[in-house]
């Protein structure tokens, strides 16, 4: 009897999951129209407006749109359609038969940035002294990622050449921007500015004075990919406009403004950029462009030949033991080109 008391239980919970998450036509034009006065009320690029508005009026005419019956599939169809407008639009719906779960299904950002060591993936010092760090996220500014960068700097700041890796670095904090960069200069720099719709100001970010230069004089390389992406841009946007560093990989995704959640009815809400970077150098952003690397190779290569760029670089710069750990270290990367494909 207990079993089948259960049985019945777990039924009726996946019925009523299923009719929470079914969307009619009725519910799917009124959360559209409230969805298009959200992003009209505080969209930052204005001038985009019209065509965000007549595009999603054509998505709802069309056939595929008719054929959306879940609320789920809703909200990652007009996720797509805005895409095409701005990468950091989202619209998400909230499942309220399942509150431990996020709202896009996955594993909440922050809280899988924090189980990652808050992006801080590895730390190596390659053959030659050319340093490398490898940074996955942009956390938080806290203490506890304060001391993590501090530490990974630390770790590298001896080395003749630095190379960060933002390959699969999906932006995160203009904060840990400001602070990571501030090791990298060696005075107070303007590094970026966000202009916000919602007040008509702009905000500067600039180095923090605190936080030692310790690779102000490093040569540096930063690895760069399709899914190098928001803050993570910024970075490598702010360093490649100062100067301070040769970029190395794949034309970057291209977001450059902050968003925020606002929530419509019905548990949905729609992530909308609210402003907008602007360089103080280019007086523009990466924006529906992405960051164009000095050194265009795959994501793949990047590593490899960033190290071997700075290896050659230090080939006529260093002298005695270190020039021979140098020369070893090119001669491994010739020798492995020189073995055909396949044959490893």
């Amino acid at each position: 009897m207990k079993h089948i008391f259960l049985t019945l239980m777990l039924m009726l919970s996946m019925t009523n999951a299923a009719f929470s998450a079914s969307i009619s036509e009725r519910q799917k034009r009124e959360q559209l129209d409230e969805i298009i006065a959200r992003i009209n009320e505080h969209y930052v690029l204005e001038s985009s407006l019209s065509a965000i508005n007549n595009a999603l009026e054509t998505f709802a005419k069309s056939k595929s749109f008719n054929q959306i019956q879940n609320k789920r599939e809703f909200s990652e169809a007009l996720t797509e359609q805005l895409h095409v407008f701005d990468k950091h639009f989202t619209v998400r719906w909230r499942d309220p038969n399942a509150p431990e779960v996020s709202a896009s299904g996955k594993e909440p950002w922050t809280q899988k940035v924090a189980r990652q060591n808050y992006g801080f993936a590895a730390v190596e010092n390659l053959a030659g002294n050319v340093g490398y760090i490898n940074l996955r996220a942009f956390a938080e500014l806290t203490p506890t990622t304060r001391a993590l960068a501090d530490a990974a700097v630390t770790l590298v700041k001896d080395s003749d050449v630095v190379i960060i890796d933002l390959r699969e670095n999906g932006g995160g904090s203009p904060d840990m921007v400001r602070f990571f960069s501030s090791f990298l200069l060696d005075k107070r720099t303007h590094l970026n500015s966000f202009y916000h719709r919602d007040s008509d100001n702009m905000t500067e970010f600039w180095t923090m004075d605190e936080v030692p230069s310790w690779l102000a004089a490093t040569p540096l390389y930063l690895l760069t990919s399709e899914n190098t992406f928001s803050a993570a841009e910024e970075f490598a946007y702010n360093l490649k406009h100062l100067k301070r560093a040769t970029l190395v990989g794949e034309v970057t995704r291209g977001g450059a403004n902050p968003w925020q959640y606002f929530p419509t009815s019905d548990n949905f809400d729609v992530g909308i950029p609210t402003a907008m970077a602007v360089n103080p150098i280019t007086n523009t952003n990466w924006e529906g462009k992405g960051v164009t690397p000095h050194i265009k190779v795959s994501a793949d290569s990047a590593k490899s030949r960033a190290y071997e760029e700075a290896l050659s670089w230090l080939s006529s710069r260093v002298e005695n033991y270190a020039k021979e750990d140098v020369e070893v270290a090119l001669g491994k990367i010739k020798a492995s080109k020189a073995v055909p494909s396949g044959t490893q």
